[in-house]
């Protein structure tokens, strides 16, 4: 739900409505401006913790692999390490996303 500015140039809520009259739009819009402010701080907590941990990911294979030269090693320990992580937290975790 966006605000958008009618003809008046007040802000408008979409998908709500003034029902009882008892919310005047300045009222509403000021909750509304809480819950949206609130929402993008955790998106953005939250989007910055996956960043966070997918980079201690990547850290923590390049430290197991070591300077090991067998290209084979490597492939292995992703691919094992894709199937159990797929079991154990769903989707995001295949091969190909734990290599970038």
């Amino acid at each position: 739900m966006t605000p958008e500015n009618n003809s008046n140039g007040q802000k408008k809520y979409l998908k709500s409505e003034n029902a009882g009259g008892l919310v005047d739009a300045s009222f509403y819009a000021q909750i509304y401006e809480i819950v949206a402010s609130i929402r993008q701080r955790a998106y953005s907590a939250a989007n910055s913790a996956v960043v966070q941990a997918y980079w201690h990911i990547g850290k923590s294979i390049i430290e197991k692999q070591g300077d090991l030269e067998r290209a084979e090693y490597g492939a292995k320990l992703i691919q094992q390490l894709s199937k159990r992580m797929t079991a154990d937290f769903g989707k995001g975790f295949t091969v190909s996303n734990l290599k970038t």
